[in-house]
């Protein structure tokens, strides 16, 4: 799922606050692609681009789920 789809995630969000067994209390990222990185500036470009994603996901969610 891609992190600017936020009509997708905002479903999941809501199937999961209906289950018994499962909390939702927030996002978790593993930039996976980061172990490539060979300097110091690609690891910077990986976590700025990690960074804008929470803040994106933060702006789109945050209004509907206070507690994130």
């Amino acid at each position: 799922m891609a992190s600017d789809d936020i009509t997708e995630i905002k479903e999941l969000i809501a199937v999961i606050k209906k289950t018994k067994h499962i909390n939702w209390i927030g996002f978790y990222s593993h930039p996976g692609h980061s172990y490539s990185c060979r300097s110091k500036g690609e690891i910077a470009e990986v976590q700025n681009s990690v960074v804008k994603q929470f803040d994106y996901l933060r702006k789109h969610i945050k209004p509907d789920y206070e507690n994130l």
